[in-house]
């Protein structure tokens, strides 16, 4: 999910974790950080 600042977020580990905006980091440091499968979707 995306929140209204444009950071990452999800709630798979119970909690929200937010990651830096995508815009800062690029698209590969978030891909990195989030806890996301790209084959399971």
């Amino acid at each position: 999910m995306i929140d209204p600042t444009g950071q990452y977020f999800d709630d798979a580990r119970g909690k929200h974790h937010y990651i830096k905006p995508i815009l800062g980091v690029g698209i590969e440091h978030t891909i990195k950080a989030l806890d996301y499968n790209l084959f399971k979707f």
